[in-house]
């Protein structure tokens, strides 16, 4: 499967704009700014809402984003611009603690002078007999127990390299939305993040995270959102997935992330002297993004459900059914069954994204719907090019056995050019049929690997094979 272009032009404007602001200025490939772009999307959003279905299910709206990208594709800079603002609230939030801190200790100190108060009477109450004294007294302690001040936390929506524990733990103690952010996603995927990749899924199911410990501090972590996004250098990523001991795909972790791997824009990220641009349309979406996280940090209720209008449940009933008919045996999706299986979902998740990024009220329309389809469906396409098992057909599998015969040949007898018909009598057994071998010439002509001469003074046909031939291997790509 080739590698198509990124759908940027489906995108809502708000955040196409911004990720043209950001590749014209970064010159990084759009598929990695939009990944950046995305990430924010789900980390500001997350924590304010969940989305219906068609089919009745509420499920989170939060991403997970895997990108498969070089050193030096500029990832940090990508990131920088589209986090700054959770930076700057994470930079207001230290700058109101130490405030915040002092009140806490006063209020504290007064709290437990008065516990201290409410303890004495109670003993002496037990003391002397006094039974009534003592009841009201544990009452008013009882109630008093359940003023206690909370202490004031710092807001820190950005995790670095963390383990899946130290993660829960912070969501559960700190702030309930975050997100596990890297642009070295190698020290992850491979490091002590990935110990538990199940409880990482909960985060994307939407279920409840239980950490046991062998102390008394397990604990729950219930209703959390995280978003998850990292880029990782291919040799890693190949390491993850391959590893005899990875459940990376097993247990589903791939397929909930949407996945990339961009072409690289190194050796053509050329300077100029035009002034730098003012990313107008990224500062917009900066501000909406700062607009909906302090919207969803003041939300002390539930959640609210967004819902499909009719026709958008049309769309994405027809989208997953699509999807579902591709997973049958043999078709496009058959052997990425992990990746489609999820498709539709992180349709659904798009669109409501979307939605709350566009100000929209009442139900996510058709139109919205349409462009996140489109978008979890290059997606899904990218999933399938980059780990579906490649498919080797006939002329593909003869022309491969060819190419070997005749750089053994070369080797044994240093000649480049060899008749056809010595092919189709000593050749490779599966290509002594001139059809076949035919289609098999046709193939490896196709991709460099030879030349078809003619001899003029004789008519004979022949084949040469090609001097680069014996540096690479053409059928790399299958």
């Amino acid at each position: 499967m080739f590698n198509a272009p990124y759908p940027i032009e489906v995108l809502p404007e708000i955040l196409r704009n911004a990720i043209f602001d950001v590749g014209h200025a970064t010159q990084a490939p759009i598929p990695l700014v939009a990944a950046g772009a995305l990430t924010a999307m789900s980390l500001a959003s997350q924590h304010s809402a969940n989305v219906e279905l068609p089919i009745g299910k509420i499920i989170p709206i939060n991403l997970f984003v895997l990108t498969c990208a070089p050193s030096g594709e500029r990832k940090s800079t990508v990131d920088k611009l589209f986090m700054k603002p959770f930076y700057d609230a994470e930079k207001l939030s230290e700058a109101l603690l130490d405030d915040e801190i002092n009140k806490y200790e006063s209020k504290n100190a007064v709290w437990t002078e008065q516990k201290k108060s409410l303890k004495r009477i109670l003993s002496a109450a037990a003391k002397d007999g006094d039974l009534k004294l003592a009841e009201s007294t544990q009452a008013e302690l009882d109630i008093h127990n359940q003023r206690k001040p909370i202490a004031p936390k710092s807001t820190q929506y950005i995790l670095r390299d963390a383990t899946p524990e130290a993660v829960s733990w912070h969501l559960y103690s700190k702030t309930p939305s975050a997100g596990l952010i890297s642009d070295e996603g190698g020290l992850i995927l491979n490091g002590r993040a990935m110990a538990d990749l199940p409880m990482l899924n909960g985060y994307w199911d939407g279920t409840d995270v239980y950490v046991n410990r062998r102390d008394d501090s397990s604990f729950v972590s219930r209703d959390k959102s995280l978003t998850f996004s990292i880029a990782v250098q291919e040799k890693s990523l190949s390491k993850f997935v391959n590893d005899p001991n990875s459940i990376a795909r097993d247990c589903g972790y791939l397929a909930r992330c949407l996945f990339s791997y961009p072409v690289s824009t190194q050796g053509q990220r050329f300077l100029h002297t035009s002034a730098a641009p003012e990313l107008a349309n990224l500062k917009l979406f900066q501000n909406r993004t700062a607009q909906i996280l302090s919207s969803s940090d003041s939300i002390l209720t539930d959640k609210q459900v967004l819902t499909f209008s009719h026709d958008a449940k049309n769309e994405w009933v027809r989208y997953a059914n699509m999807v579902e008919s591709f997973m049958s045996p043999g078709a496009c999706y058959s052997d990425v069954r992990d990746g489609a299986s999820k498709s539709a979902e992180q349709a659904a998740r798009l669109a409501a994204l979307f939605h709350i990024y566009e100000n929209k009220t009442g139900a996510i329309t058709f139109e919205i719907m349409c462009k996140a389809t489109t978008l979890a469906n290059w997606y899904l396409n990218e999933f399938s090019r980059c780990f579906s098992k490649p498919k080797v057909t006939q002329e593909m599998h003869d022309a491969m056995k060819i190419h070997e015969w005749l750089i053994a040949r070369y080797c044994d007898r240093q000649e480049f050019v060899t008749k056809v018909n010595l092919i189709l009598k000593y050749g490779p057994n599966s290509t002594r049929n001139a059809m076949r071998l035919k289609k098999a010439l046709a193939t490896l002509m196709s991709v460099g690997g030879i030349q078809l001469l003619l001899d003029p003074s004789t008519g004979t046909n022949l084949v040469q094979l090609n001097i680069n031939a014996l540096q690479y291997n053409p059928y790399i790509s299958y």
